[in-house]
């Protein structure tokens, strides 16, 4: 019977302690019209939570403004805000400050983010002389919140008074704190009284929200019931009787404050002043940036809302379902501090209850063993404890049309030890700690992820004696990778993520190459620097091939099914094998490469190099080379590494040609697209020329710098890289499009885009004519594109 009172009553404990300092003040006027200021500053703990992930400036400033939009968004019957700072300390704090203004104080609600959590809701009474405003806490989690008065009375004296002892332990142990919570109410008249307050100074009542006075009224509650039991059984009360003298001790508590009206002049003028001042606020609003923020925050869809529970007496409001930025507390809660570990309940159902655990202060204790029914509600923390010797095994599964969830294991000291962040519907974990002890388990969403508010989830957990697979092992993060000498390893068994270290002399090429039976699995090899930064993938035959970094080694990443059998070859190359700007296998190495012919160059994999272009210039590069194999592919980026242009053909000689919008350095990317294991020697040759247009149209080598053009006929045209033209079409209307040339003077292809950069209709024959029609499915600007050589031709367009 224990138990069970101990499950009924678990859904009247207060929310956990945020730890965050915040305020409400409320101004009403007497026709309840008023505003309301915000104040809330997070503490470090929660605004480290809240802010992971973001390193810059402005990462930190486009988090603390979700935040401040997932506040504002939750307050109904606010018509508009003022003064909105929101934004990061110096101590790296979340802070949010806001002036809301309403016109009718019954309908402001304060909506949490769980269908639980406490929230703030507002009575107002004006009768002939006085103004009564009464605030009221969120009813779902407010004690005592006894669902069944009569049926409490019913179970007698020994009910009660066991249902007063399972209560206090679980105030106990929830070691319930009077954290301050301010709630301040300004009147427009001297505060005549105000039962409860803490500070009353001319205009101004505040009321604080105190756990240990909560636990205190709580017993006072069961002592009253316990009596009224006995009266009942000895017969002086029925029980309809003792119910009624209960009800009303176990009604909602109430913050009550009375004052005094103005004269009725006073009101008048006072309320002619507060009327331009909200005038002025709505037109501030809807000119703000603000505005429009959060009603697409608000475009999110509504949470149902839930039934009215039996002799509860109260609806739960439901609140607004908030984006996946991370939870805010809301600006009244109660404190609960000190809760011992918790370990997972199971329900009727198979499922299991671990909540709350948003954060590591909250991890749940996890077992080994299977959990199912979990579901996400921000992130989910857990702790697991793992012996010395013992390594821990994780998988996550979950309907991955539905939801994409990701899998990290930390240390004590919330040091990352590994990752899984997979696009399918199973993450998996396995990792040897460094040292033994209790690890972090985190279950979260990736950023910007916008699936269903709870997705559900299941867990499987192992905690077994670590055996090493091969004589390598541990070589899985969070260990160092092993130290490889050039050779051939036989009889390796990957884990997962195994990593060796190679160290190779400056500037010498690193050739890998692992093979493994296909029936056994499937493998990837990656190379990388001491950094982790990308030197090679392995193609198709599993060969990966880089120079050496000027610093440190070259790590050797072989990811895959666990249990694979694999045989791993290690070469260097010395010598022929590097040139003189060598290394430059990633567009971080990229070395500088001035206008001219340059010979003797070697590739093996990637050459990257740095070429500045004067304003107004054009860039032309050939890449050729003599050597029968090979596959020579060219391409010029931004220095952000945007695709500018490619040249990808077959053969060893390719040409790329592009007239830059702006001076400034390009990326060149040389590349051996069959992945040769030797060395590939070329020719580079590099010249910027002025621009001289083409036709009166240049420059339009890109879509963004297309040129309007309209129904007609065009001549004198000429194609030197590509030509891009804009026609604005109206749904519904057709677009044909002609280009008439010469064969003898080159061939080019045509394309159709729509306005979202789709394209259309195209045309690549050879001969004198290529056509495109399209047909139009919404209004806007469409794209021409004319390509693939240099010759002159004439367009003719129709729009009908």
């Amino acid at each position: 019977m224990r138990a069970t009172l101990l499950l009924a009553l678990l859904a009247l404990l207060v929310t956990p302690a945020r730890g965050d300092q915040s305020s409400l003040t409320l101004e009403v006027q007497a026709d309840g019209r008023g505003q309301l200021r915000l104040e809330v500053t997070e503490d470090l703990a929660t605004s480290a939570r809240l802010l992971e992930g973001a390193t810059t400036t402005q990462a930190l400033e486009r988090r603390a403004q979700e935040l401040a939009l997932q506040r504002l968004g939750r307050w109904e019957g606010v018509a508009c805000w003022t003064g909105i700072v929101a934004g990061v300390t110096g101590e790296r704090r979340v802070r949010l400050r806001a002036t809301g203004w309403f016109e009718d104080l019954r309908q402001v609600r304060e909506a949490a983010a769980g269908d639980d959590a406490p929230g703030l809701a507002f009575d107002l009474v004006v009768d002939d002389a006085t103004l009564v405003v009464s605030v009221r806490e969120g009813a779902a989690r407010d004690l005592p919140d006894l669902r069944d008065l009569a049926g409490l009375l019913a179970r007698g004296a020994e009910g009660v008074s066991l249902l007063r002892e399972v209560t206090k332990e679980l105030l106990a142990m929830n070691a319930l704190a009077g954290r301050r919570h301010e709630v301040a109410l300004v009147l427009p008249a001297d505060v005549a009284e105000a039962p409860g307050a803490t500070t009353v100074d001319g205009r101004r009542a505040a009321w604080v929200v105190d756990g240990e006075a909560l636990a205190a009224a709580v017993d006072a509650v069961y002592a009253r019931a316990e009596a009224l039991a006995g009266q009942v059984e000895a017969g002086d009360l029925t029980l309809d009787e003792a119910t009624a003298q209960l009800v009303p001790e176990a009604a909602e508590r109430r913050i009550v404050a009375r004052a005094a009206l103005p004269p009725e002049a006073a009101r008048a003028e006072a309320a002619d002043a507060f009327g331009r001042s909200f005038d002025a606020a709505q037109g501030a609003w809807a000119s703000s940036i603000w505005r429009g923020r959060l009603e697409r925050w608000r475009a999110w869809p509504p949470r149902p809302r839930t039934r009215r529970r039996a002799g509860a007496g109260r609806r739960a409001r439901a609140g607004r379902r908030a984006p996946p930025a991370g939870d805010v507390a809301p600006v009244v809660t109660l404190a609960v501090t000190a809760r011992p570990a918790r370990r997972p309940r199971r329900l009727r159902n198979g499922a299991w209850t671990l909540e709350p655990n948003d954060d590591p202060a909250s991890a749940a204790t996890l077992e080994p063993g299977a959990y199912r029914g979990l579901t996400l509600r921000g992130e989910d923390w857990y702790r697991v404890d793992v012996p010395a010797g013992h390594e821990v095994k994780v998988e996550m599964t979950f309907d991955v049309r539905a939801a994409d969830l990701d899998l990290a294991l930390l240390a004590a000291d919330g040091a990352v030890l590994a990752t899984s962040e997979g696009l399918g519907g199973r993450e998996r974990l396995r990792v040897l700690p460094l040292t033994p002890g209790p690890h972090l388990l985190r279950v979260h969403a990736p950023p910007g992820w916008a699936g269903p508010r709870a997705p559900a989830y299941q867990l499987d957990v192992e905690v077994v004696p670590w055996t090493a697979a091969d004589r390598f092992e541990p070589n899985a993060p969070p260990h160092p990778p092993a130290r490889l000498a050039p050779g051939s390893y036989d009889d390796l068994v990957c884990t997962g993520e195994d990593r060796y270290a190679v160290v190779a002399p400056i500037g010498s090429r690193v050739d890998v190459h692992v093979t493994w039976a296909d029936d056994q699995g499937d493998l990837d090899l990656t190379l990388v620097d001491g950094e982790g930064r990308l030197l090679a993938r392995a193609g198709q035959g599993g060969r990966a091939a880089c120079h050496a970094p000027p610093a440190g080694d070259v790590v050797v990443r072989v990811t895959g099914d666990e249990g694979t059998r694999y045989r791993l070859t290690v070469a260097l190359a010395a010598g022929p094998a590097a040139d003189r700007f060598e290394p430059n296998d990633a567009p971080g190495a990229a070395r500088d490469l001035p206008p001219g012919e340059h010979g003797d160059l070697r590739l093996l994999g990637d050459d990257w190099y740095r070429v500045e272009v004067p304003a107004g210039h054009v860039l032309r590069v050939r890449a050729t080379s003599s050597a029968g194999e090979g596959d020579l592919d060219l391409a010029i980026h931004r220095p952000d590494g945007a695709l500018l242009r490619a040249a990808a053909g077959p053969g060893n000689d390719e040409r790329l040609e592009v007239a830059p919008p702006a001076a400034g350095p390009l990326l060149l990317r040389v590349h051996d697209a069959r992945g040769a294991a030797a060395p590939l020697p070329y020719t580079l040759s590099v010249t910027t020329v002025p621009l001289r247009p083409a036709d009166r149209h240049e420059p339009n080598d890109s879509p963004e710098q297309a040129r309007d053009l309209a129904p007609g006929e065009h001549d004198d045209l000429r194609c030197t890289v590509e030509d891009w033209y804009r026609v604005a079409l109206r749904a519904g209307q057709r677009l044909t499009v002609v280009v008439l040339l010469d064969p003898a003077q080159g061939d080019l292809d045509l394309e159709l885009f729509a306005p979202d950069g789709r394209a259309r209709a195209a045309s690549t024959g050879v001969g004198a004519r290529e056509e495109a029609t399209l047909l139009a499915e919404r209004d806007g600007p469409h794209l021409v594109r004319v390509y693939r050589g240099e010759a002159p031709y004439r367009l003719v367009v129709t729009v009908e």
